[in-house]
This record gives C-alpha cells, sequence and structure tokens, in this order.
C-alpha cells in the first residue's frame, strides 16, 4: 500500500492578478502545506487456538516485520494468554508516522479546518478482522462509539482484546486485520518568485 509517486502542481494565486510594482530581486516565502487522505494497513498473522502450546506456541509476539502492509498506522503486536477455557488476544496498534490519524469517516476539510466536531474523531480508526472463522469477539465500538462486540467497529489507538471459548482445539489459525482511517500530515516548502 506504498505510494512511490512524486506529484507537481502549478499554483494560479489569481487569474487576472497584475501590479505596477516591478520585481527586482526573486522573492521567496514559505508556503505551509497540510494534506488529509483516506489511508488503510492490512495486517495477517498467525495465532494459536489452543488451551496449551503442544502442536503450536501460545507464547510471543505473533506479529514479525511482515505483518503489515507499508503504512503509518501499524498492528504492532498480539499477544495470546489463556485462563481457564478462555483465549484472549492482545493487539496494540500504533501510529508510527508523523501526522495525526482520524476515523475514516471524518471530512478532510472539517479536519484541515479544525472544526470542533472532526477534531473530536482524532485517534480512532475502524477495523475489519477476518478471524477465518473461529469465532473470535472483540471488544470495539459502533458508529456512536458505544462499546460492543464483534469483529467490525472503532477502536481507539492502544490496545483492544478479543477472545474466543476453547475446547480441544489444537490449531493455527491465520487472521487478518483491515484497519482503515484518515490520516493528516503536512509540510513546509519555500516558495520563490524570480523577476519576469
Amino acid at each position: 500500500m506504498k505510494n512511490n509517486f512524486t506529484s507537481k502542481q502549478r499554483l494560479v494565486f489569481a487569474d487576472a492578478a497584475y501590479t505596477d510594482l516591478s520585481l527586482q530581486n526573486p522573492f521567496s516565502l514559505t508556503m505551509y502545506l497540510k494534506f488529509c487522505y483516506d489511508y488503510a494497513t492490512i495486517t495477517q498473522s498467525t495465532i494459536c487456538v489452543a488451551k496449551e502450546s503442544n502442536i503450536c506456541s501460545l507464547e510471543g509476539n505473533k506479529i514479525d516485520e511482515n505483518s503489515n502492509s507499508i503504512a503509518p498506522i501499524k498492528i504492532t503486536s498480539i499477544k495470546e494468554k489463556v485462563e481457564g477455557n478462555v483465549l484472549t488476544l492482545s493487539f496494540v496498534i500504533e501510529n508510527i508516522g508523523k501526522g495525526k490519524v482520524y476515523m475514516s469517516e471524518t471530512n478532510c476539510d472539517g479536519i484541515i479546518n479544525e472544526n470542533p466536531l472532526d477534531i473530536t474523531k482524532e485517534n480512532y480508526v475502524k477495523i475489519d478482522i477476518n478471524d477465518g472463522g473461529i469465532g473470535l469477539k472483540c471488544r470495539i465500538l459502533d458508529d456512536k462509539l458505544n462499546s460492543i462486540e464483534g469483529l467490525s467497529g472503532y477502536v481507539q489507538l492502544g490496545s483492544f482484546i478479543c477472545y474466543k471459548k476453547i475446547t480441544d482445539e489444537n490449531q493455527l489459525n491465520l487472521i487478518r486485520i483491515t484497519t482503515k482511517y484518515k490520516y493528516v500530515d503536512s509540510t513546509t516548502k519555500l516558495l520563490t518568485v524570480y523577476p519576469a
């Protein structure tokens, strides 16, 4: 999901701009650019669905360097533990970029203009989990940010958990998590105007 492209834009400040003053020397000014775009991260990991580490291992972080697509938001940790007959997966989701993250449905114009309603949607992402049919339940949020259980909804950056009751299962299982969000970043550029 990496964007390997360079963009060039021609800036037109005013179609009919005119001045009687002549520019004798180059004139420089620093422009501040803020941009907002849709982004998605895909994370895949193999987990152990078992009460004990027989065929597969419950120990350790299930995320490695190849688990996430190239993106600023990543799931950096998935750890498993079993208590009684419940398997719990603890996820850590982080912003490893320099920008800010907002709910995927947030309006970019509202973010750029710092609309109070849009700004409150900072640090939330939408997740969709494909658990391969093993029956995970996750503690997530609905569209109104009410706590629910499911495989699709919103989570705040940081940690969230999923769990499953297990019986005599002892298998490896692939899970795939799609994380969608708006990403906002900024840069400064020096703009120089030369005499005609």
